[in-house]
């Protein structure tokens, strides 16, 4: 069904990030009223997420794991009112604490059910809890609701510097740096990043260099400019990874993103 702009749409929310936790990297909230079903697409920013979905009247409608993405996810809003609540953990988190292979949830959205088996109980409620206390706004947001499911989570030194490293310098040559600064060879270091997220640290790359791109847009900024800073090695490299990414060009995809009234601002809060 094609999406039609509805002139009583409501979209609002917050996003709460967590720089210095363990485990918790944000909380995001997200209500939204529409009239008619909206197709749209998540993008990849090198994050995984628990996400309930509330009805007006404060039922579960649904639950999910997003596992990690490589290209941009298609989804559509159905009609109606909806409160939208996720879990954002940090990239050594959530392997530890589902106990599910990461490479199984790339680019997947899995039924927490499903997901959690035989451990759904103690988990779900957790999270549930948590996600109700977001339902009130940031104000009431509480993370001791889920304290029970910290002590599970191992510590990886190793994952966290590597993470901070691609992030802050998208660069190839990073790999080599993180795994001669922590003593370990590429081979370990992609097992480990693998193990974590279900990502290579090139995959991981790819993503940071997308995202780190699109924060340092800006309108008048030369796309050979935006490349260079990107971290990519030039603009023809930049523009095959906006393909293979979000399916289309830098020029069109910009200019699509910076329309007044682009469904991608929604999706700016929680990424």
């Amino acid at each position: 069904m094609k999406s039609h702009r509805a002139d009583n749409d409501v979209m609002q929310g917050f996003h709460t990030r967590f720089s210095d936790h363990a485990v918790v990297r944000a909380v995001w909230c997200r209500s939204e009223r529409l009239a008619l079903s909206k197709r749209s697409q998540i993008e990849p920013d090198a994050n995984c997420d628990f996400i309930f979905c509330f009805s007006e009247e404060g039922d579960i409608v649904s639950s999910i794991f997003a596992g990690f993405d490589t290209v941009a996810q298609p989804f559509e809003a159905t009609p109606g009112n909806f409160t939208y609540v996720g879990i954002q953990l940090q990239p050594q988190a959530a392997a530890s604490m589902i106990g599910a292979d990461m490479k199984d949830c790339v680019n997947r959205r899995l039924a927490l059910s499903e997901l959690l088996r035989s451990r759904q109980s103690r988990i779900w409620d957790a999270l549930e809890r948590c996600s109700r206390s977001a339902l009130a706004g940031p104000e009431q947001l509480s993370l001791a609701h889920l304290q029970p499911l910290f002590g599970q989570v191992r510590e990886n030194p190793l994952l966290d510097a590597l993470h901070k490293a691609l992030k802050s310098r998208p660069f190839l040559d990073t790999i080599a740096e993180v795994a001669d600064d922590q003593g370990f060879s590429i081979r370990t270091l992609e097992r480990r990043s693998l193990q974590s997220t279900g990502l290579t640290p090139r995959e991981l790359i790819r993503i940071y260099r997308f995202v780190r791109a699109r924060k340092l847009y800006r309108p008048g900024i030369s796309f050979a400019e935006l490349a260079l800073a990107g971290g990519f090695a030039d603009q023809a490299h930049m523009s095959r990874e906006f393909r293979r990414i979000v399916g289309r060009p830098p020029s069109r995809y910009f200019q699509r993103r910076c329309r007044p009234d682009s469904r991608q601002r929604l999706f700016d809060l929680i990424q």
